[in-house]
């Protein structure tokens, strides 16, 4: 059932960013810019404070890397027929940088097996980890065999969960980062398939301090 999810997700995904095309740039309702916000959907005011946050940038501390694509963007960030996927990031990194785990949880499926540079839909690397409160992160389009986990383990926050890759659809090495807010096995293709929904998401550690991160925007990921 996970493995299905995360091949829909990335079906559509893929379809909508082949060669990664970016987002047009608004405004929200207030006047304030939220990374690349295509429509009016993103509302600043939807983000957690992230003073509070529970999530960390998924990258070591003190590196820093480029939002290359935000939330609302026009190519696939966005409403469709498979949900609500508006509120994802995607950061460019070189190959092999390491991936952190932006939140303590259990890991609930991983796909390794794809080899880097295929630009196949549907072959993209993958660790999905479920947190305490139901929800689950996706961390996509990471390297080949890289995963040093195993479903049911239990990952610390800034725990080493894999290293980035380019498998899947994409012009060049990043990673797609969502959060996706439960009932996970409602992101079928299903009548419920709009329960796909994904939320917004601030980071306690992220250098300039933002709020939503903006499209971009290079962000350095400070001790937490």
């Amino acid at each position: 059932m996970y493995k299905r999810f995360i091949s829909i997700i990335l079906f559509i995904y893929c379809l909508a960013i082949s060669g990664c095309g970016g987002g047009s740039s608004a405004n929200d309702i207030n006047g304030t810019p939220v990374a690349n916000t295509f429509s009016n959907s993103c509302i600043i005011e939807d983000y957690p404070d992230a003073a509070t946050s529970t999530y960390i940038l998924p990258y070591p501390v003190d590196e820093q890397f480029n939002v290359v694509k935000g939330n609302c963007a026009q190519f696939g960030h966005n409403i469709g027929e498979f949900g609500d996927l508006r509120y994802t990031y995607d950061f460019a990194m070189p190959l092999g940088t390491e991936i952190l785990a932006a939140r303590a949880g259990v890991v609930v499926s991983i796909v390794e097996s794809f080899t880097d540079g295929n630009a196949t839909p549907l072959e993209a690397n993958y660790v999905s980890i479920q947190h305490e409160d139901g929800t689950f992160a996706q961390y996509v389009h990471i390297a080949e065999n890289s995963v040093p986990l195993t479903i049911g383990q239990n990952v610390a926050q800034g725990m080493v969960i894999a290293l980035s890759g380019d498998s899947g659809v994409t012009s060049a090495p990043k990673l797609h980062f969502e959060v996706i807010n439960s009932p996970f096995e409602g992101c079928v293709p299903t009548e419920e398939i709009g329960d796909c929904q994904s939320i917004p998401v601030t980071f306690k550690n992220a250098d300039p301090q933002t709020g939503a991160l903006i499209e971009d925007q290079i962000y350095n990921a400070l001790p937490f």
